[in-house]
Formats: C-alpha cells, structure tokens, sequence
C-alpha cells in the first residue's frame, strides 16, 4: 500500500498533474487500494515481486485513468471515485491467467452457478454488529474489528455525518444479505457491507445532507 500510494503520487508530480487535487490526496487513495488489494490476493504475509511489480506499474496506471475518467465524465460533475482502482486492478487480476511466472491466488475458484437451497445457520446480534464494522474496515480490505473501529474513527476526525453513513451504510447492505438469506460467513466477514458503507457515504458527501438523500443512499 504505502509503495502505491508513493508511486501514485510520484506520477502526479512526475507528469504535472493537477497540485490542488494531489495535495488533497486524491491520486493516493486509488493507488493505495491497488496495492492493498494486490497483496491481498496473493494471500500470504510474505513479500513477492509480482506484488511488488504489479503494485508499481498498476498504481501508475490508477492515476493516469483518474485524470482521464475525470475529463470523461467532468460534463456530468460526477468524480470518478474508485473507478481506477476497480478498473486497474482487475486488469492485473484478469491478466493473471496467463502469467505463467507470477504465482497468485485466483480470487475465486471459477465454477458453474449452483441453485441448490442449503441450510444456511443462524444469525446473531454480534455477528450482524461484526458483519457491519468489519464492512468498512473491507473498503480497504481489512477484514477485522478492530481495522473497521479505526477506519470509522478517521472518517469521524474528517466528518461525523460521513462516520455515520459508512457505518449505517454497511449495516444496511449486512441487513439486507440476512434478509435474502446470504452466507452467514461472507455477512460476519462484512463482504455485504462495503459497498452499501461507500454508497451511502459517497451520497451524503456530494449532495447536501437531507432527508432525501439518505432515502435515496439507503
């Protein structure tokens, strides 16, 4: 993470880009993303060059599609939020396939869509709470409680209206998952509650807080 977010921004300043949006950190967040998600994949604690390699030229590649999804879609006054990271990261993962050198993980193991009803266990009260933390803690693939406290506790030095909608966005999403039946494992881990998390925030933080808004976040 710390290597992509240096390279993210090394290539701001390297081609000129912006200084206004770079001091505000925003050629950082999809570099970092990108370097998190890639040491994710690979799964294991111990440092790999692919990781190393991949994090560099991928984090290069987030800041170079930022300024240009952000021209693309100026006209609509929409930011293009993580969507060079999404867009750069799978590229590397799709592209996996055919690496015969590089040794990761597959995120997951390709197979038939099955429809068969299984027995599903129960959901508690703490794994509902669980499943909702560690949802954002999940935006920067960090699957743990405490990962989760400490992400919602610096949304909360920056914004208190924004901590409060990541943290009831994630539960919205975690809710929804125990209502349509979801696995009880994937909704503890709060794979049901990042998205919801950034969904509800990215909503209350670019249009004016409202009761509107938050219907429409929700």
């Amino acid at each position: 993470g710390l290597i992509a977010i240096f390279v993210g921004n090394f290539t701001a300043v390297l081609m000129g880009f912006n200084r206004g949006l770079l001091s505000c950190g925003l050629f950082g967040y999809n570099s970092l993303l990108v370097g998190l998600a890639l040491s994710t994949f690979y799964g294991s604690d111990t440092y790999y060059w692919a990781v190393v390699v991949g994090s560099i030229i991928m984090a290069y590649f987030s800041s170079v599609l930022f300024v240009m999804l952000g021209k693309i879609l100026a006209p609509y006054k929409t930011p293009p939020f993580t969507l060079p990271f999404n867009i750069a990261t799978i590229s590397f993962l799709l592209a996996m396939g055919n690496m015969n050198n590089v040794d990761m993980m597959p995120v997951r193991t390709p197979e038939l869509p099955s429809y068969d009803v299984q027995e599903l266990s129960g959901i508690t009260a703490r794994m509902f709470f669980a499943g909702s933390i560690r949802g954002d803690g999940q935006v920067f693939l960090a699957n743990d409680i405490v990962a989760g406290c400490l992400v919602l506790a610096g949304i909360l030095v920056c914004s208190r209206i924004s901590a409060l909608a990541a943290f009831f966005g994630s539960a919205i999403g975690t809710g929804t998952a125990v209502l349509m039946g979801s696995p009880s494992d994937a909704i503890e881990n709060g794979m049901y509650g990042f998205n919801s998390s950034l969904t509800l925030t990215a909503m209350l933080m670019f249009y004016a807080p409202s009761l509107g808004s938050t219907i429409i976040g929700a």
